[in-house]
């Protein structure tokens, strides 16, 4: 639960209120989140398979100069690339929601008292909120996606870490559930690093030329 303070030097007498709106994602949307990777996954045991064929492999083999690591890397920075143009669009309106508590939080400072501190509290609560429903869906469905390439692909971590000749394999159904976790956690961190990539590279560009 959020609290708005409201600033007396920018406008005048202090106000406090609580928001009544948790920050907490509603519960549609994680549902949402678990029936998108559920279809994800149910997409890339079928085009995996669940039984390996008698003979050469059909999975994706690394190359003794490649690590698996560096393959799920290389996926997971696709997948990544895939889905960042219609990130936006992942669940609720964060764009939307920061608009609405720049409003709210400009007229508690205009007009300081218990109510619009309240509604300034309440705007942040959703944008918050927001934040944490585009972040949960974004994440199914970038495991989702993950899920199918991999399923495609034949790419499973654990078949291409363990050594088969000391011991079992680890089941299909298992090998993909935890490689399409493995993919669709790793883009996130993948994300954030082109972002902030390309702002410091956007920044170098704009920034004004120096007159000698």
């Amino acid at each position: 639960m959020a609290i708005a303070r409201i600033d007396p030097a920018v406008g005048g007498t202090p106000a406090i209120a609580a928001s009544d709106i948790s920050p907490r994602p509603v519960s549609w949307w994680l549902a949402a989140a678990v029936a998108i990777i559920g279809a994800g996954y149910g997409v890339g045991i079928a085009l995996l398979g669940t039984k390996a064929p008698q003979g050469k492999t059909d999975l994706l083999v690394v190359s003794s100069s490649w690590s698996a690591f560096g393959a799920l890397f290389v996926l997971a920075l696709a997948v990544e690339r895939l889905i960042n143009p219609v990130s936006e669009w992942l669940g609720p309106s964060t764009t939307d929601a920061a608009v609405e508590r720049d409003k709210k939080v400009a007229a508690a400072q205009n007009t300081p008292t218990t109510a619009t501190a309240k509604a300034a509290a309440e705007g942040q609560d959703r944008l918050t909120r927001a934040r944490r429903e585009t972040a949960i869906i974004a994440w199914a469905v970038a495991t989702a996606v993950a899920y199918v390439a991999c399923g495609g692909l034949k790419v499973l971590l654990l078949s291409a870490i363990v050594d088969t000749t000391r011991g079992g394999s680890p089941g299909r159904p298992l090998d993909l559930l935890v490689t399409g976790l493995v993919v669709g956690a790793g883009t996130k961190p993948l994300h954030d690093l082109v972002s902030n990539i390309q702002k410091a590279s956007s920044g170098k560009t704009d920034a004004p030329a120096k007159v000698s």
